[in-house]
């Protein structure tokens, strides 16, 4: 039942895709079970990366309209690097398009989670993160444990966590992610060095913890269920 039942499924998910989620000599209700469960998993962690991203550029967005005094501070001539610059010019451009005045706030809103990370990276240390003794990095993470502190430590942990959100949003899989309970620790423990009340927040719609432990054995119930295997 279940084989006949991938194999239906196949066309639309294609067989690379559902292979990928095929555990080591798995059958095809168990690789059924972790393709449900690797979704499940994506959909769980919507939550806390969407509160990450959010609080992200607000923080950054907060810090540099102060660094040089306005609120359009990625329009300035030399802020940007060129990449950066591009994005700008694209967000500006479709905002405009929509029939919208191009406002601070709806540039930054979207921005895409990509652009506020490689602001903490290497080329922007000596323009944002340096001057006034590192003053605008201790504001935008006001709750970093001082020994971590440390634009380079930053800004890998919140490329990780890219990584892990492109993984997400695309529907990768992560189900047989060996550090994935890791990554997510790590999720809430950058969240909380910038504010402890998002994270809080945060706790109370986020379902990853109940997914990645029981999500699998529930998944695996329903799925027999609905193919009436005993």
């Amino acid at each position: 039942m279940a084989q006949r039942f991938a194999r239906r499924l196949e066309p639309w998910i294609s067989h690379a895709r559902m292979e990928a989620h095929r555990p080591l000599q798995g059958d095809d209700l168990d690789m059924l079970v972790a393709y449900l469960h690797n979704m499940a998993l994506c959909e769980a962690l919507y939550t806390p990366l969407g509160f990450l991203e959010v609080a992200l550029r607000n923080s950054l967005h907060a810090s540099l309209s102060e660094l040089h005094g306005s609120s359009s501070w990625y329009s300035l001539p030399g802020v940007l690097g060129r990449y950066q610059a591009q994005d700008v010019a694209n967000v500006r451009r479709r905002i405009v398009g929509e029939g919208k005045t191009a406002t601070p706030d709806r540039v930054v809103s979207e921005l895409n989670f990509g652009f506020w990370v490689a602001l903490l990276s290497t080329p922007y240390d000596a323009r944002f993160w340096r001057p006034q003794k590192a003053h605008f990095l201790k504001i935008s993470f006001p709750n970093i444990p001082k020994n971590h502190r440390q634009r380079p430590v930053i800004y890998k942990r919140y490329n990780e966590l890219r990584l892990l959100r492109n993984r997400v949003f695309h529907h990768e899989t992560i189900w047989n992610r060996t550090t994935l309970v890791r990554d997510y620790d790590r999720l809430g423990e950058a969240l909380g060095w910038m504010s402890p009340d998002m994270s809080d927040v945060c706790r109370l719609v986020d379902r990853f913890p109940d997914v990645s432990a029981n999500g699998h054995s529930r998944l695996e119930s329903l799925l027999k269920r609905h193919l009436h295997i005993d």
